[in-house]
């Protein structure tokens, strides 16, 4: 019986046109965030690209320039000094679009995908080079995600808000019950066959963009592919369950249709904002102005007593050997002055850390009020632009950030030139890509939440049908 529910079903669809303006009105939403979110990410890999070459080519002019000006026509600032290559000049750590960065943009629009790292102190380059428009900002990017999260639950609702309600006002779901068929065999009919016209398109536009574009579909491509795929079934599922229970009362279609358009502003609009809201109040970061302070005094500081913190910098480093050239020496003095700023800003970067931790482990916990929030984590995560991602690449310019220092400082500390065999080992930085484990970790116990409400809010659905009136 199911399967001439299907096909009956089926035939109906087809047939109302405002159901088919409808899926094609999404496909076409679909294929526009599709098309937004790629160009999106071309600009962002071109923009590296060009970051990458440009690191190149410096790197080739230092070595040329050092292999044909002799040293007695050297200026001090110059490529041939350790201070002017690893202080000045810097080197580019960059972080590779992910595969997956055309479907959802996520936090790519407030944290950097690269730094331009320097032998100074790490709070001189983290806040990077990029600048996004503000306005832009508050607007956000059109993607995938976004019709997602905001569209895809709408589309489900007006195809699912008069599911049984429609045809018992009408009599037709008493002459249709009046045949060898249950009800719930009746429901589950209509809710696979309007499903099907919802879903296929979330899922297939997205997985034929990707596969289209210049993503490299390896194994781990392939794996964020099934997570963001289980994220959108089991979003999907959620809102799906939550029309049949919303039917399964016996109301009228107008009821039906405030009541799951109330639902979906409250759990996808109020509950999300009231989130950031409350956990912005109670734990609040640091102010900019208070580090900018704090970092214009510790340098005046740090300049003032030069003498006394660069006798105190070669008591820490015994290695170094106290003598009129060494108190002479400028790396070494502008490496005291770095430290002892470093130092002075420890409390006001671990007040920072410590919120921001704060900030994060709450809306971990209080994400899982709003199916939205969690599914938008895991799309995030899938993507490969969630916070996770770009606290990994910061982990690892932190690292390339300790080489650097320690291989201009090496040279510095010793009044050497660089020669052109010292640009061939110029510490290099290449991205290592979390493992597909780590995002598996992070995005099961969200999926199963999503899957668990689902299950639960369809199964009470289907006993409340049980004591449905038919008319």
């Amino acid at each position: 019986m199911l399967r001439h529910i299907l096909r009956f079903e089926w035939r109906s669809l087809v047939a109302d046109r405002t159901v088919a303006l409808v899926a094609g009105l999404f496909s076409a939403v679909l294929v526009y965030g599709a098309v937004t979110g790629a160009g999106w990410a071309r600009a962002q890999a071109n923009s590296l690209e060009t970051l990458s070459e440009s690191s190149a080519r410096r790197v080739a002019e230092w070595r040329e320039y050092v292999s044909t000006t002799p040293p007695s026509e050297e200026a001090h600032f110059t490529p041939a000094s350790p201070s002017y290559i690893g202080a000045r000049q810097g080197q580019h750590a960059l972080l590779p679009v992910s595969p997956l960065a055309s479907v959802a943009i996520g936090q790519s629009d407030l944290y950097v995908n690269y730094y331009k790292v320097t032998s100074r102190t790490r709070e001189s380059f983290v806040h990077g080079e990029q600048i996004e428009n503000p306005l832009r900002l508050m607007i956000g990017h059109f993607d995938l995600a976004f019709v997602i999260l905001y569209f895809y639950p709408l589309l489900i609702l007006a195809v699912m808000y008069d599911l049984t309600s429609g045809d018992r006002d009408n009599g037709t779901l008493r002459m249709l019950l009046a045949q060898p068929l249950q009800l719930r065999t009746f429901v589950l009919g209509r809710l696979l066959t309007r499903a099907a016209v919802v879903v296929l398109p979330a899922l297939l536009i997205p997985v034929v963009g990707i596969s289209l574009g210049e993503a490299s579909l390896d194994t781990a491509t392939f794996g964020r592919l099934a997570i963001w795929t289980m994220a959108v079934l089991a979003y999907g599922a959620c809102w799906f369950a939550l029309a049949v229970a919303i039917n399964a009362m016996g109301r009228p279609p107008a009821f039906n249709a405030f009541a799951l358009a109330a639902i979906w502003l409250l759990v996808v609009v109020l509950v999300p904002g009231l989130i950031n809201i409350a956990v912005a109040s109670a734990y609040p970061v640091p102010s900019r102005v208070e580090f900018v302070n704090a970092t214009r005094v510790a340098t005046d500081k740090a300049r003032v007593e030069g003498s006394q913190l660069l006798s105190r910098f070669l008591e820490d480093h015994p290695s170094i050997e106290a003598t009129d050239e060494t108190m002479e020496n400028f790396d070494i003095l502008q490496a005291a002055r770095d430290e002892d700023v470093a130092r002075q800003l420890e409390p006001v970067i671990g007040r920072y850390n410590t919120q921001l931790g704060k900030q994060h482990a709450a809306v971990s916990l209080l994400q899982f009020l709003s199916p939205a929030a969690v599914a938008q984590s895991v799309l995030y995560d899938a993507a490969g632009t969630s916070l996770a991602r770009y606290q990994h690449f910061f982990a690892q310019v932190d690292g390339f950030h300790q080489r650097w220092k320690q291989f201009f400082e090496a040279r510095g500390f010793r009044g050497a030139r660089m020669r052109p065999v010292d640009f061939d080992r110029l510490p290099t930085f290449t991205y290592a890509e979390e493992p597909l484990q780590a995002v598996v970790r992070r995005t099961w116990l969200p999926l199963a939440a999503l899957w668990a409400v689902a299950v639960g809010v369809l199964a009470a659905a289907f006993m409340t049908y049980r004591r449905y009136v038919v008319g």
